[in-house]
């Protein structure tokens, strides 16, 4: 989460802004995105073909272009979903609530607010420039293309609304690192743990090809830790916290993996954390979810 993704200010030893599915700003509408609408309703009224009403939209190239820089700039160049680091061409704007469910009280294609990021989710849309995602099999679909025309309500947490703590956990498996819903972090937060599973599931955020994306970024911080920990005990606590503050930055891909790796060993990167006295309960062993 998850929502990957929730944003962004991170020093040493405070998160505020975990992601996977991470929590996300609302980012300010563009002035030209404002106008633009503005001179489209008289024509492109809510209600009627919301393709056809987003296309034309589309064709405004440079206001597009700008709504698009807003939404990467603001999601610190990453999928609001996965967490995966999005390419030029591996990125479409998201309608959270989706277009067909526009009419002429709620017009949720031309909603800023509605807007975020998402890749691909290893579709043939990623395929333009040969992108290592690019025409995944179906099962491995995840994000924007698998959540598609679903209404979200009741069914798809929104990263837009996530509390600043990640209400997620890690466990690992043979095939690569799952996300699951943190039982504890949930109540928290007064979110139901089955609407954070069912997020997961809308948005297959446990795709095969996410899974192993995880695992890349855990061995990688496994690694390292293990390294420091060959130090001598008095310097391990300053070289673990020196890993966190260059490793949790706002654009790592997969930053919710990071932060509950590291959160094991370094319990106060996440403020408040209900699972202070257990670091093991962050994170399940292979088995034990």
């Amino acid at each position: 989460m998850l929502f990957l993704h929730v944003l962004i200010c991170i020093s040493v030893i405070t998160c505020k802004n975990p992601d996977c599915m991470r929590k996300i700003n609302r980012p300010s509408v563009p002035a030209s995105f404002a106008l633009a609408i503005q001179e489209l309703l008289p024509d492109y009224p809510s209600g009627v073909s919301e393709n056809h009403r987003w296309e034309a939209f589309r064709n405004k190239g440079e206001v597009y272009r700008d709504v698009r820089t807003t939404l990467h700039a603001n999601q610190n160049g990453l999928c609001a979903y996965c967490e995966k680091s999005l390419s030029e061409y591996d990125q479409h704007i998201e309608h959270f609530i989706p277009k067909s469910l526009s009419s002429s009280e709620n017009d949720h294609t031309f909603t800023f607010e509605n807007f975020l990021l998402s890749c691909n989710g290893g579709t043939a849309a990623a395929s333009e420039k040969n992108t290592a995602d690019a025409n995944q099999s179906i099962n491995s679909h995840s994000c924007g293309p698998k959540k598609n025309s679903i209404n979200p309500s009741g069914i798809c947490l929104n990263p837009y609304e996530l509390p600043s703590f990640p209400v997620f956990k890690i466990q690992l498996a043979d095939d690569g690192i799952a996300l699951h819903a943190d039982d504890n972090a949930c109540r928290r937060a007064s979110i139901e743990p089955a609407l954070a599973e069912s997020t997961l599931d809308c948005l297959n955020i446990n795709s095969p090809r996410l899974r192993q994306n995880r695992a890349v970024v855990w061995d990688f911080i496994t690694q390292e830790i293990e390294k420091i920990q060959l130090l001598p005990e008095e310097e391990r606590q300053n070289a673990l916290e020196a890993f966190a503050h260059k490793t949790l930055t706002p654009d790592h891909p997969f930053s919710t993996t990071v932060l509950l790796t590291l959160a094991r060993h370094l319990p106060s990167l996440i403020p408040d954390d209900p699972h202070a006295e257990g670091q093991g309960q962050t994170f399940t062993e292979k088995g034990n979810s």
